[in-house]
């Protein structure tokens, strides 16, 4: 395979690995714990020694994995929240993609992607397709709830935004 640049590359890297997150997904019903786990697993291989193209691919999916799992606990919490289309362009993050969820804050439709290893929670106005509008609010995980090596658990930022999302009614 001949991959002559690096956004090939990075595209190629990012196809496979989010090829291996849904052949992790295709399994039976999928816990909070299990959708944190994969996350925590695609976050540590981002952390190490791979190629730059590849990091692309496992943030991506760590960031998906970890949104599916907060949005699995704010459910469960009776928070109004869905899986969102992964957002492109975050203002601040050096990757072209997150994964998101979408729920509402003081009225109005918000979206909050969510940058593994970053206790900073931001959520955005919703704009149209995988852009943010501007920040709304912020929220952070405390530093006592990170964990070594960086990890903020989905645990701990649910519970930062189930302080602020709309509850089901």
């Amino acid at each position: 395979m001949n991959l002559s640049t690096d956004g090939d590359q990075r595209e190629w890297a990012a196809g496979t690995v989010i090829g291996e997150a849904f052949d992790m997904a295709a399994t039976a019903t999928m816990t909070a714990e299990d959708f944190e786990k994969g996350a925590r697993d695609f976050f540590v291989r981002h952390c190490g020694d791979i190629p730059r193209y590849e990091k692309y691919g496992t943030m991506i999916v760590a960031s998906v994995e970890l949104v599916k799992a907060v949005v699995q606990l704010l459910t469960d919490a009776g928070v109004e929240v869905q899986l969102a289309d992964p957002v492109r362009s975050v203002p601040g993050e050096d990757h072209l993609q997150y994964g998101a969820l979408a729920g509402n804050h003081a009225g109005r439709p918000v979206v909050v992607p969510l940058v593994p290893g970053f206790p900073e929670v931001r959520v955005f106005a919703a704009a149209e397709g995988t852009a943010v509008g501007e920040v709304v609010t912020v929220v952070t995980v405390p530093a006592d709830r990170v964990e070594r090596g960086g990890w903020v658990p989905a645990a701990a930022i649910a519970e930062q935004l189930r302080t602020i999302l709309s509850t089901a009614a």
